[in-house]
């Protein structure tokens, strides 16, 4: 069991009594890039007919990854494992506020897993985002979790992960949400962008996708710099209870 799991005490969110489906660890860490312009180098005799220069956007990389999951009880009845896979969505500003945003969406590859089991996702340390950001700004967008009952063919799972950050690119810019209006949307609003493109894909509806939770998530950019925390959701579909470190 990781140290994230050790020193977060989770509980169900609803008096105790509902059991996590599972929780999922996450990794955040922040690194400061400021751009120097150096000016006035050397000697001139003309410095009063000097152009000023623009002052450049502070500019901080944002990386978020999965780690591992935890399943305290399953959703598949009797003997059978579930097959647990996320689809994260999340939208990031640019350095031009009138710019559009940077979008960018990940699938995990389906998980076999049982009650009692702690394991690490497919793609180890799954980078679900990475990018960016004016230190001003913040990232929007969220997780949501499934058990895979459709025996979904995996092999196009690049191409459905870029089309769906296609898509929901393509829809801010039909909303005009550029990269300053985009400071003031809803983080759930970019995830559901996302999950509508993802039901198209898999010729899924809300109500046999299976989904086990969602959870929306803003990250400043000014934030701390690293963090770790815990996503939990329960296999009715709703989330459960969540807790960061």
């Amino acid at each position: 069991m990781t140290e994230t799991f050790e020193q977060i005490s989770l509980s169900s969110g609803r008096g105790g009594t509902t059991p996590e489906y599972l929780s999922l660890s996450m990794k955040l860490t922040m690194l400061l890039l400021l751009a120097i312009t150096i000016t006035g180098c050397g000697s001139t005799s003309h410095a009063a007919n000097a152009t000023p220069t623009a002052k450049p956007t502070p500019m901080v990389r944002i990386t978020i990854q999965l780690v591992d999951v935890f399943c305290n009880h399953k959703q598949n009845a009797g003997w059978y494992h579930d097959s647990f896979y996320m689809m994260t969505t999340f939208a990031a500003p640019g350095s031009n506020p009138k710019g559009q945003p940077d979008t960018q969406a990940l699938l995990s590859l389906p998980l076999d897993i049982t009650d009692g089991q702690d394991l690490n996702l497919p793609q180890q340390h799954l980078l679900v985002f990475d990018s960016l950001v004016p230190l001003q700004g913040s990232i929007r967008g969220g997780f949501t979790a499934y058990n895979d009952k459709q025996g979904l063919t995996w092999a196009n799972i690049n191409l459905w992960t870029s089309y769906i950050a296609k898509q929901v690119g393509d829809q801010l810019l039909k909303d005009s949400i550029d990269s300053e209006s985009l400071q003031v949307m809803a983080a759930s609003a970019v995830l559901d962008l996302g999950v509508n493109v993802w039901y198209e894909i898999a010729r899924m509806t809300k109500d046999d996708s299976n989904q086990l939770g969602l959870q929306d998530l803003v990250v400043q950019a000014s934030g701390p710099p690293s963090q770790d925390g815990v996503l939990n959701f329960h296999h009715d579909g709703g989330l459960v209870h969540s807790q960061e470190r």
